[in-house]
């Protein structure tokens, strides 16, 4: 019997890295003019792709960039703000 892995051995599937690059760039400027909840999990989204990337995965000082971001953009697209949320949780350590 012959098994074979079923995922591809290439990278076809891999999206550029530009690309993804170029459209979180386009969605975050996009999210400044229309901010919405689903354009921020959109950004999320791509910011994860982004950090999954093999590319990216080679340049631990873009990762930690993108780790952050991706950070502040879970929580904008929780519904708080990012403030909202350092306050939120300054108030707890108070109590």
């Amino acid at each position: 019997m012959n098994h074979r892995d079923p995922r591809p051995t290439d990278d076809r599937h891999i999206p550029d890295i530009a690309l993804l690059q170029t459209a979180l760039c386009f969605l975050m400027t996009r999210y400044t003019s229309r901010p919405n909840p689903g354009m921020a999990y959109a950004i999320t989204n791509h910011l994860e792709m982004v950090l999954n990337h093999p590319a990216i995965a080679e340049l631990p000082e873009r990762s930690q960039v993108y780790r952050g971001l991706l950070a502040e953009w879970r929580v904008i697209a929780s519904g708080q703000t990012p403030w909202t949320s350092q306050r939120q949780n300054a108030a707890k350590a108070l109590h």
